[in-house]
């Protein structure tokens, strides 16, 4: 399911510790992944308030080129379950994702494109401009009509 993992080291100190991020491809074929919603439900889910309420999710859908793409921010504690190597929740973390809708696939191996950026909540939203920039520059580049 997971296509590709990148690292995203710390803006201070230029040391790697645990305050790097992940930043996650996941595609698994054609109709398959679940819908926008279900998935940005689930990625809220992960994250909890500081009462142990589910934290809540913004979202803003665009149309880049021809792609249509759903951003997601998140933020609070972090729980991944099974995708997270190391143990415990994960206070003052956020997310930002993009789903990339593929309907015009047409392979049973290709389907919508789900982008998941995780880590502390400063790196994240340091980083944001940058995952949004990779995320239009793909959709624009995608050949998808």
């Amino acid at each position: 399911m997971r296509k590709v993992q990148l690292l995203i080291p710390p803006t201070e100190g230029g040391k790697l510790n645990s305050a790097t991020g992940d930043v996650s491809f996941f595609t698994f074929g054609s109709g398959q992944g679940g819908s926008v919603q279900s998935n940005v439900e689930r990625w809220a889910r992960q994250f909890s308030t500081s009462d142990g309420s589910t934290a809540q999710a913004t979202t803003e859908s665009l149309t880049i080129g021809t792609v249509h793409v759903t951003f997601v921010s998140s933020r609070g504690t972090f729980s991944a379950g099974m995708s997270d190597d190391s143990p415990g929740p994960k206070t003052g973390y956020a997310l930002r994702g993009a789903i990339i809708e593929n309907p015009s696939a047409s392979d049973e191996n290709v389907g919508d494109v789900f982008v998941k950026m995780t880590g502390p909540e400063k790196l994240v939203l340091n980083s944001t401009p940058a995952f949004d920039l990779m995320i239009t520059q793909a959709c624009k580049e995608s050949g998808i009509q």
